[in-house]
């Protein structure tokens, strides 16, 4: 339990300082100051509630976790003096973390946290394991899931009176009644599994009884609380629980299994819901946690307290029905793991690891609570001493001299273990003496010898008392929670000669030497009237034990169950894990069906449905995607170029230079090893990079896409760990399909190749970018760039967009564009023009990004330098390849020229939303007519300074077509524009919209300089 109270307390630690992108900075006295000072300030309710609700698991495990006859009053100090130094200590590491806001205010709650964890886990220690009261073992797992279940639907905790707050609370049960299927079914499995839960804590009544009465006052509450809303699937899925509760699961053999069967179903429904394809299929996210690292914490305590309730009632189920309890927890494992691989496929979820280490972690949680309720001290009302006089102990066997004793370590359930502890200790002689005694006896008997009832009187009465009195016990207790198969390794001293007897017994049944000790206790177990609960008389058993003096392993292990109380049938009736898998991936067909339309009616209100969590944070990484070096046609060095990109104030640099230029593979083009990811091009990158090594040097290639014979351009960028790999193999894919085409007249090179490649590394996990280079530079017609980026994605989603302004700045012409395909304001027309090929795709529902600037550098005089102009801006998770690499995936950046802005984002605010979501993000609205608020906030850079600037929203919301949905100025002073509309139409996809904005420097006799953002999605149905 220590080790589980330390393991959360490095849980904690992870949550507050991730992602880790320290910062080096001068602990200054303003610094401190302005620490000291947050002690006052303002908090929300989600980061109160937030930072309370991180420490209750910490003060919970520390006094839970202490020693039996240990002070509970010292415990509690030093748990209060050890999470407050952790608390403290955290917050002043995020002090050097830009992307956490230190606050010696959440240092106060955190220790709120702690205290209420301290209350729960002395109540749970004094009542429960210290046993000072007669309280039924096997209460305390029960109890705190279902505390789990009443934080979920009581969150916040706020109480109001106000009759308007109350009203709205019941506004969608009385006004607007719908029932959505999967939220009644939802609710009828959760209180069908609150009824059984209830059931296996009664203490002498059934608890399931006031279900009834806990439903009641949970919508009371859920209707007085503020933030809470009562649904009519609520309420119906509540009714159907109670009748099928009393109908037929109450007094059912096959409660447990069937329970089990219907969570996963219904853990499938919820998780898969509403049963929309995905285009292409998301990316899985290894990250633990990413997604409850970021967002309201409000919404992120209620995700975790519903699944720590459903999947730790999950794994309790399954132990019930006599699983084993690893086997429970790979069971569950295994379910949630599918669920999480499905979401990849089906739109409106996150598929991440986290989901399936939470049950891990929820499931070893009650391992650990169950083990200690084991080892508590034994219950103060004993069962009712036998009429007749106890029988003598044992007598303690003189060892002989010459008898040397072997230590074997023996793997002992632990039914079997507690018989043996209470066998010795109510012997009055020592574990091993009286583990040695017991085999002795049966020796003789696995010999043909005396055995059975001719066994010693004292041995045989002591075994029979001792069942006689597991079996009181095991009628008091219900027969719950101490039969279940669970292992123990014991060490166990044995004479010389019987490790011999054993060995040559071992051997003669193809058993190990644990095994066969196991077995001769079995045995000696089963030969007691109370140690089966077969109706066949005493002495018939001892007459078929002389008949049968050795009993196959399969026989004695059934036995031995028995002898510690399984019950009957109880394997019998439980539906196999096989199936209960099968089941719950198979109802994913079955819930589509009962739902109508391609999307499930949502009386959820607006939600969600697709948001990285570190959408909203400050993009501080500034990168260049594209540039050149004297591997391809440009002017400078590898060292040279990285030199000229930290100058200009780049963090990361893309060097992609041109695939025609050479190269060393086996599909080469030309001869010479100095070209583009040639070995020489390799080694200068990975020089540079332990030269650098804050710097994020990035390994690329611009690509003659083959359809094209070099006229369109796309770059693939990958992490260094896979460029020696992946930017060759592209490379030649690329130029060996040209030159095919070209030997071949008549024939036109295919992109299929190149395409198919970089979908396999996709498949496989490899994170890679591909991006559409100057799309408009040799357009011969408007759709050329639109039903290329849709034929390059058709199977996979390699593309992620467009690079909306190219390089070439310097040039007579912006980009070096022809003359009919002019820049508009530095920005190409696909992608600047209001209604262009960008906008048309968006409208279609595509998720394309283009909020792209670069240098495209080649020389000095056809180029600015990288990032001194043209800059993208990357929110990422960490400043780690990986982390830009899916940053750009996600479209969590924008960009500018001129350095106008330093920040730059797009939030909507909608009500029913927790919290603004940002650029990048998908909404829906759910069903409901609601106004949108969006907002550009800024912070001016050296290019704007003093000067008023023009925030453009552009969008299809309200007709469905494209246009300008508003002008906003935002004088020298201001740093926010904001417009509120509403969403009256989709787009041609027919369910969704979207707006994503620009912001405009006007510039005299020139083009302007213009900075943009990528689009936010609202889904109207």
């Amino acid at each position: 339990m220590n080790k589980l109270w330390l393991g959360f307390a490095a849980v904690i630690v992870y949550g507050s300082l991730y992602p880790f992108n320290f910062e080096a900075q001068t602990l200054d006295p303003r610094t401190i100051q302005r620490f000291l000072a947050s002690c006052c300030h303002a908090a929300l309710r989600g980061d109160i509630l937030g930072n309370a609700v991180l420490f209750i698991p910490f003060g919970f495990l520390g006094i839970v976790s202490a020693r039996d006859g240990a002070s509970l009053l010292g415990r509690a100090w030093n748990v209060c003096l050890a999470g407050t130094i952790l608390a403290l200590a955290v917050q002043i590491a995020q002090i050097y973390l830009p992307s956490r806001n230190e606050s010696l205010q959440d240092v106060g709650w955190n220790f709120v946290g702690i205290v209420v964890g301290l209350l729960l886990g002395a109540a749970t220690h004094r009542l429960i394991l210290q046993s000072a009261f007669r309280v039924e073992r096997g209460t305390l797992i029960p109890a705190l899931l279902i505390g789990s279940w009443l934080i979920y639907r009581l969150v916040p905790f706020v109480p109001s009176l106000d009759f308007a707050l109350i009203k709205d609370s019941l506004k969608p049960l009385f006004l607007e009644p719908q029932i959505d299927i999967v939220k009644t079914f939802h609710d009828t499995v959760a209180w069908l599994v609150i009824a059984a839960l209830m059931q296996r804590m009664r203490r002498g009544a059934n608890w399931d009884n006031y279900l009834p009465v806990l439903i009641l006052v949970s919508f009371t509450l859920e209707v007085l609380i503020v933030a809470n809303v009562v649904h009519a699937s609520n309420v119906a899925g509540a009714v159907l629980a109670l009748a099928l509760w009393w109908g037929l699961l109450q007094t059912a053999s096959w409660q447990a299994a069937g329970l089990s069967a219907l969570l996963c179903v219904m853990l499938v429904a919820a998780g898969l819901a509403p049963f929309t394809m995905n285009a292409q299929p998301m990316t899985f996210n290894w990250l633990p946690f990413q997604g409850l690292l970021g967002g309201s914490m409000y919404v992120n305590v209620l995700a975790i307290c519903e699944k720590v309730f459903l999947y730790g009632s999950l794994v309790y189920l399954l132990w019930q029905t006599r699983m084993n309890q690893v086997a429970g927890i790979l069971i569950g494992v295994a379910v949630i793991s599918l669920i999480e691989f499905a979401q990849t496929y089906f739109a409106r979820h996150t598929p991440e690891v986290t989901d399936p280490l939470l049950l891990v972690l929820a499931a070893f949680t009650m391992v650990a609570l169950k083990r200690r309720e084991e080892l508590s001290v034994e219950p103060v009302a004993e069962p009712p001493p036998e009429p007749r006089p106890a029988p003598a102990k044992l007598a303690q066997r003189p060892v002989e001299a010459d008898a040397e004793l072997v230590d074997v370590s023996v793997n002992l359930r632990r039914p079997t273990a507690r018989f043996l502890d209470r066998f010795a200790r109510e012997g009055g002689v020592e574990f091993s003496e009286g583990c040695r005694q017991i085999i002795d006896l049966m020796l003789k008997d696995e010999d043909g010898g005396s055995g059975g009832d001719e066994a010693p009187g004292s041995l045989t009465a002591l075994r029979d008392r001792i069942l006689q009195r597991l079996a009181a016990e095991r009628e008091q207790d219900g027969n719950e929670g101490e039969t279940r198969s669970v292992w123990t390794r014991r060490p166990i001293a044995v004479e010389r000669r019987q490790f011999r007897a054993i060995t040559i017994l071992a051997e003669d049944k193809g058993r190990s030497t644990s095994r066969t000790i196991r077995h001769l206790f079995a045995g000696f177990i089963e030969q007691s009237p109370y140690g089966s609960q077969d109706p066949e008389p005493a002495a018939g058993r001892a007459e078929s034990a002389r008949r049968r003096p050795s009993r196959n392993a399969a026989t004695r292990h059934h036995m031995a169950r028995q002898a510690v109380g399984a019950r009957p049938g109880a394997m019998r009736s439980a539906v196999p894990m096989f199936f209960l898998v099968v089941l719950s991936l198979g109802a994913v067909a079955t819930m589509g069906l009962l739902i109508t339309g391609e999307e499930a009616p949502s009386v959820r209100g607006p939600h969600i449905v697709s948001a990285v969590p570190w959408a909203g944070r400050d993009a501080g990484i500034i990168f260049d995607h594209h540039s050149h070096t004297k591997y391809s046609d440009g002017r400078l060095t590898v060292a040279e170029l990285v030199a000229l990109a930290r100058d200009g104030g780049c963090d990361a640099l893309a060097i992609t230079d041109h695939s025609d230029s050479g190269g060393d593979g086996p599909l080469r083009v030309r001869t010479d090893t100095t070209g583009t990811v040639s070995e020489r091009q390799l080694r200068d990158f990975r020089d540079m990079r332990k030269k650098h090594q804050a710097f994020l040097l990035f390994g690329g290639v611009e690509l003659n896409m083959p359809s094209y014979g070099g006229r369109e351009h796309a770059n693939i960028i990958v992490t260094p760990q896979m460029e020696d790999e992946i930017l060759p193999r592209m490379r030649d894919a690329a130029e060996s399909a040209i030159k095919k085409a070209r030997r071949e007249s008549g024939t036109k090179a295919s992109d299929d190749g190149v395409l198919e490649l970089a979908a396999s590394y996709l498949r496989r996990g490899h994170n890679l970018v591909m991006i559409y280079n100057h799309p408009s530079r040799k357009d011969r017609d408007w759709e050329e760039n639109y039903n290329d980026i849709l034929r390059w994605n058709a199977d996979a989603p390699v593309f992620i967009g467009f690079a909306g302004a190219p390089g070439h700045q310097n040039a007579r012409r912006i980009g070096s564009y022809g003359r009919n395909n002019l820049t508009i304001d530095r920005w190409d027309p696909a992608v600047a023009e209001v209604g262009g090929t960008w906008d048309v795709l968006l409208s279609e529902g595509h998720q394309l990004w283009a909020a792209i600037a670069s240098s495209d550098y080649h020389n000095a005089n056809l180029d600015k330098a990288p990032c001194a102009f043209a800059r993208t801006h990357i929110a990422a998770p960490e400043v780690t390849y990986d982390a830009v690499l899916r940053a750009l995936r996600a479209g969590t950046f924008w960009a500018d020229h001129g350095q106008i802005l330093r920040g730059l984002s797009l939030s909507a605010e909608v009500a029913g939303l927790p919290a603004p979501v940002y650029a990048s993000s998908i909404v829906n609205l759910g069903g409901q007519a609601s106004s949108i608020l969006a907002r550009v906030s800024l912070r001016r850079g050296p290019g704007s300074n003093g000067q008023a600037l023009q925030a453009e929203f552009i969008g299809n919301c309200k007709t469905g077509e494209t246009e300008m949905l508003a002008v906003e100025q935002i004088e020298p002073g201001a740093a926010a524009a904001i417009t509120v509309f509403e969403p009256a139409a989709a787009g041609a996809d027919g369910k969704s919209c979207y707006v994503r904005a620009r912001v405009r420097l006007d510039v005299d006799g020139g083009p302007d300089l213009m900075a943009y953002t990528n689009p936010i999605r609202f889904e109207l149905r």
